[in-house]
């Protein structure tokens, strides 16, 4: 295939912009778009009643935990909804139907005493480098969920017009060159059968700005006879991203699966509470540090049922014998089923093939991303991201060619392949990401004054993320 070598600019002048999500990522994408004052119309839609993804922690956390099959893909965990043919045809403009019941993942994967791991001023926004409040020491510069929660939900109260909440896109089709939005909203309304009713309508945009980031479809690895234990046990298998608090391990056998930090946070509650914890990683080494209240696994090589109950083997030809509670911290699947009808196979559940600088697509320019990958300085190249998308839709800026994108694309993959590890940036990509959108957005300030200019790195900030890089790589040894 051959590509283009001249750069890409917008075909014709972007005046309305979707932002799907209410998270970290949407907080500052709409924010910056609105400070271009170069676009008519701005719409966040979230599908929760509330705004801050996956730092808001719900007072009512679901205490059913959903049946996460092992190594289901988020396409049969999340299939694609119908859409009402009178929407399609046109015939109304809005119609109200009966819920359809389907499992939506809407929870958070938020907890209790989830706090943050990288410093304050490499993680806020640069217009507001300081949380609502620190935990202490103080100098650590440290904070918890429901501190990071308030800073977005200030963010975000500055545009109120701009956010609907409650509402999922359920697809995006394409018409006449602008993008058509399928929109359901629950109501509180019931029809004579006592089933809940939705809302359903349709808008139209000229650019879309996918912010629904990756922390919603659980992910569990798939193990000969897990599907076996699963079915005949399964209250005994759990996500962390159903966990509400460490009354799930009390007097319980636990064996917690994943070596980040999620999975390090397990381990750490768990501990004081359980009778046993054992901790179950691809990446065992021995180490100096000090597990006599945990017991260190490497990874699982099968299930086995034996009697009343399973047993656990690893690679190394240990077993543990019937655990009470498996709990896998095994990281999330990339989910978008709203782009299906737009673009079948847009996500292979690990990676985004379109994926260029983390940030564009390149089959169609006007859909851009924020907030997939992952990085130990998010929220600054976010905010990279949001203002380069926004100088690109203004039409300031052109984009590499196709042909400069499909080798980024390629050279990533020969390093990375299309695994996970191709939107998971280390303390060294990080920096070249956030470095390479400010460079194809033209440089630190804005070209014609108008919107948000960048915060590059300084000296301070290089020094601080290196800190931030070996207190992770220290905590998660």
């Amino acid at each position: 295939m051959t590509f283009s070598e001249e750069p890409i600019k917008v075909s014709h002048k972007v005046e309305s912009i979707a932002v799907i999500g209410g998270g970290a990522s949407a907080a500052i994408t709409l924010q910056t778009l609105h400070e271009e004052k170069a676009f008519e119309k701005i719409k966040v839609f979230e599908k929760r009643a509330q705004l801050g993804g996956n730092w808001f922690l719900a007072p009512d956390k679901k205490k059913r935990v959903p049946i996460v099959s092992a190594g289901a893909s988020s396409a049969e965990l999340e299939p694609p909804s119908g859409i009402p043919e009178e929407l399609v045809n046109g015939s109304v403009e809005t119609i109200v139907l009966p819920r359809v019941p389907k499992e939506r993942f809407d929870e958070t994967g938020c907890y209790h005493n989830m706090k943050t791991n990288v410093v304050e001023k490499m993680m806020t926004f640069s217009d507001r480098r300081e949380w609502p409040k620190l935990l202490e020491p103080v100098e650590a510069g440290f904070t918890d969920a429901p501190s990071v929660h308030e800073y977005l939900l200030d963010r975000f109260s500055k545009f109120p017009d701009s956010i609907q909440l409650g509402t999922t896109v359920e697809t995006i089709r394409k018409k006449d060159g602008k993008f058509v939005l399928y929109l359901r909203q629950e109501t509180d309304e019931v029809d004579s059968k006592g089933r809940p009713l939705d809302k359903w309508w349709v808008e139209t945009f000229d650019a879309i700005v996918l912010a629904s980031g990756e922390f919603r479809i659980p992910f569990i690895p798939s193990y000969p006879g897990i599907k076996e234990a699963q079915d005949a046990f399964p209250e005994r298998f759990t996500h962390s991203k159903f966990y509400d608090g460490p009354q799930i391990f009390k007097d319980k056998v636990v064996l917690i699966v994943g070596s980040r930090i999620s999975a390090n946070d397990l381990v750490t509650y768990a501990v004081p509470e359980a009778a046993e914890v054992y901790n179950s990683r691809r990446s065992y080494q021995d180490s100096d540090k000090d597990y006599t209240k945990t017991h260190r696994k490497p990874a699982i090589e099968k299930f086995v049922l034996v009697g009343g109950g399973f047993d656990v083997h690893f690679v190394d030809g240990s077993v543990l014998k019937n655990p009470d509670l498996i709990a896998f911290a095994t990281g999330y699947s990339l989910s978008f089923p709203y782009m299906n009808d737009l673009r079948p196979n847009f996500t292979t559940g690990v990676y985004i093939p379109s994926s260029f600088q983390q940030t564009f697509h390149t089959f169609d320019p006007l859909i851009t991303s924020v907030g997939v990958h992952t990085s130990g300085m998010s929220f600054r190249i976010y905010e990279a991201q949001a203002t380069t998308i926004a100088r690109f839709y203004a039409g300031k800026i052109s984009l590499p060619s196709e042909k400069e994108q499909e080798e980024w694309k390629s050279a990533r993959l020969k390093i990375h392949g299309p695994t996970r590890k191709f939107h998971d940036l280390d303390f060294t990509e990080g920096p070249v990401l956030f470095s390479s959108l400010i460079e194809i957005g033209g440089g630190k300030e804005n070209p014609t004054g108008v919107g948000r200019s960048y915060a590059p790195l300084d000296e301070n900030d290089r020094k601080l993320l290196k800190e931030s890089e070996i207190r992770i790589v220290n905590l998660l040894a």
